[in-house]
């Protein structure tokens, strides 16, 4: 784990239902940094995702958020996500959203709102 996004795990935010789990992995492109989201899907993820987004920091080529493990979505939870991904795809980075089998009006719900951003 990098030490950026370990300090980010350390910052998150104070609900205790909610964990960010951070992975680096390197591929022949750059470095690519997995978020893995545990609890709920909330303003909480608003800070630790503005600090990886921003320019001033080391960016990474791509991002995986991985939502397999989120148990409940809030509106100012995709607001964040999509915030996000602007931010990235803004520098030329690339973002991957993953979700689980169970989730797929999670999975859809977050296509619809991130779509019209690969345009």
């Amino acid at each position: 784990m990098s030490t950026r996004a370990d300090s980010l795990l350390r910052a998150a935010a104070p609900n205790p239902s909610q964990r960010l789990c951070f992975t680096v992995i390197s591929t022949s492109g750059g470095e690519e940094l997995v978020l893995t989201i545990k609890g709920a899907l909330d303003l909480g993820l608003a800070r630790p995702l503005w600090q990886l987004s921003d320019s001033g920091t080391r960016a990474y080529t791509s991002y995986v958020i991985d939502l397999t493990e989120v148990d409940d979505v809030f509106g100012s939870g995709l607001a964040c996500l999509i915030m996000f991904v602007r931010r990235v795809h803004g520098r030329g980075g690339q973002v991957r959203v993953l979700a689980g089998s169970g989730q797929m009006a999670l999975a859809r719900r977050c296509a619809q709102l991130l779509s019209p951003l690969d345009a």
